[in-house]
């Protein structure tokens, strides 16, 4: 019985002391809890969006009071629910989480209904119900709606994009769409509007940049898109005068109806090129000779639109493809099909081709010599290279209308050098003083026959400088860079020529510009890609000036002089 009581005594002692506590918390929430904490206090929404918002109301330690709370004045652009499962607790006896009532916490969650500015009041339903709270929120535009005046239009058209209640377009917002290009016409004083000209092929919704909230100016702006979408009729296509043509015809490319070419405007095709001739006064149209083998439609840039000049131009194809001959053979004439060794014969271009400043010209894949063409350069005065023999070909070639693109072409014609050497003999190439001037026609190459005997023995600081026994010589100004030669002659046994650049004194070797550096049988020839030093252990770039070109020939014990040699030379 005396455990019993005393059980009961200290059970009674608890309960008390549970009164004592309860009444004296109860006091000091009274007196101490006074703020309502809203987190966010400010919220910032698009429509459709929701934002949570947790309540608290604390003391100055930040501890939580237990609590539930009433939202009233809600603005009619928000909803405020509350969420009831916030922070659950377990019932043991349901063995699962419930929900609760008044706690230190309670969670809502602010959704955003219309564009604007709005508030609510938040107020303790106990502890302390005579203070509360306000949420401010600003619902900003998910979109820009309806905002484009009209869906469908034609290139040139004006356009008027409107903004949404309570927003605001900037003074510099850019508009675009999903393909297509347009120009902004006008922006209202207020800045809800921007009035845009557009182009052809526009196609998807309007999007604007530094769309900014009208109620609160400091809400940063935002980039929006309307929900409606513009098409606008493609911009008329140029059209070819011609589908088909020959090799330097005259083709008009004209604009499309309510467009305009640039007076730069570039007219271009898949293959082939193109010379332009002339462009319209009122920049209709274009017209150009055409080259071979053009095929495919034109391309054509900077192309404007008439009604609205100020957009960007864009590039257009034609509606139609042209295609042109293509040139695969150079019509040749030849002076003769079989000219004497050493001698000059003429070669002759049809088909409007001519020689160019740098052409090269080739019998049988040997590089002829280029003496001279003429006036409308259709003609081309040649001396061939000794064994020379099949079709005459040519490199850097062009159509008289078109000298921007060179051509490498076949010839039609076949030539094969005579035997027999029938060429000059050069009275002055014994002596480098009073050496015959060699005058290179610019990157063609030059070709020198000379039938003199290699009998006048070589000054003793060239026989030192590469070991030659016999000298000839010939006076050359080169231009700064490299030179490219080849040397060829007749013996009738083991001989070696070679050609060496000497200063202009006639003393010093400078370069070496053909040599196979060892005995050639026949009249195989020396020659070289690029000069050497005269060592011919490197690569010497030559220096503009006036040098002398020396013949050298090397003895080798049995005296062999060849009856005549040619060489050729060129700067590229």
């Amino acid at each position: 019985m005396k455990q019993m009581t005393s059980g009961k005594l200290a059970l009674v002692g608890v309960f008390a002391l549970a009164g004592c506590y309860s009444y004296a918390s109860e006091a000091i929430n009274n007196a101490n809890y006074n703020t309502v904490q809203a987190t966010p206090q400010f919220a910032v929404m698009k429509v459709g969006d929701s934002d949570q918002l947790i309540m608290r109301l604390v003391n100055d330690a930040n501890n939580g009071a237990v609590t539930s709370y009433t939202v009233s004045n809600v603005g009619a652009g928000v909803a405020v629910h509350y969420q009831t499962n916030y922070r659950p607790v377990f019932d043991s006896k349901l063995d699962t989480l419930v929900a609760t009532g008044d706690k230190t916490a309670q969670q809502y969650f602010i959704v955003g209904l219309a564009v604007g500015t709005y508030s609510f009041t938040v107020t303790p339903t106990s502890v302390n119900t005579g203070i509360s709270a306000t949420v401010n929120v600003v619902v900003t535009p998910r979109d820009l709606g309806p905002a484009i005046s009209k869906t469908s239009g034609a290139a040139g058209d004006t356009i008027v994009i409107t903004a949404p209640t309570n927003t605001v377009f900037s003074q510099t917002s850019a508009v675009s769409f999903t393909t297509g290009v347009v120009g902004i016409a006008s922006r209202s004083a207020d800045s809800t509007s921007i009035k845009i000209v557009v182009g052809g092929g526009v196609t998807g919704p309007a999007t604007v940049t530094l769309v900014g909230n009208k109620l609160v100016p400091t809400v940063l702006p935002v980039t929006l898109s309307s929900t409606n979408s513009l098409v606008t009729t493609p911009q008329a296509q140029p059209t070819l005068s011609a589908s088909s043509a020959a090799a330097g015809a005259t083709i008009t490319l004209t604009a499309g109806a309510n467009t305009f070419f640039s007076p730069t405007s570039v007219v271009s095709f898949g293959t082939g090129s193109i010379s332009v001739t002339s462009r319209a006064a009122d920049s209709s149209s274009i017209s150009f000779l055409v080259g071979p083998g053009i095929t495919g439609n034109a391309s054509v840039t900077l192309v404007g639109l008439r009604s609205a000049k100020t957009l960007a131009t864009n590039s257009l194809n034609s509606t139609n493809a042209l295609t042109t001959t293509a040139l695969t053979v150079a019509p040749t004439t030849l002076g003769s099909a079989a000219p004497a060794l050493g001698t000059s014969t003429t070669v002759a271009l049809g088909s409007g081709l001519r020689f160019l400043g740098n052409s090269h010209i080739f019998v049988g894949g040997a590089e002829a010599g280029i003496v001279s063409t003429s006036a409308d350069s259709s003609t081309a005065t040649i001396v061939p290279m000794t064994g020379s023999t099949g079709v005459v070909s040519y490199t850097n070639i062009a159509l008289s209308f078109l000298t921007s693109v060179p051509l490498a072409l076949p010839g039609d014609q076949s030539m094969t050098v005579g035997s027999v050497y029938s060429g000059p003999t050069d009275a002055n190439a014994t002596s480098a003083t009073t050496a015959s001037t060699i005058t290179l026609t610019g990157a063609r190459s030059t070709l020198i026959s000379d039938g003199g005997a290699l009998s006048t023995a070589c000054p003793a600081s060239l026989a030192a400088a590469f070991g030659g026994s016999s000298c000839r010589y010939y006076k050359i100004t080169l231009a700064a860079g490299t030179a490219t030669a080849r040397i060829k002659w007749n013996a009738g046994a083991v001989s070696d020529l070679g050609l060496f650049l000497v200063n202009a004194a006639g003393t010093t070797c400078v370069a070496t510009l053909a040599d196979n550096n060892g005995q050639v049988a026949g009249s195989t020839g020396d020659n070289s890609a690029q000069p050497l030093n005269c060592a011919e252990s490197a690569n010497l770039s030559i220096t503009a000036g006036t040098y002398i070109l020396t013949v050298v020939e090397f003895n080798y014990g049995v005296v062999v002089v060849p009856a005549w040699y040619q060489f050729i030379i060129s700067q590229p």
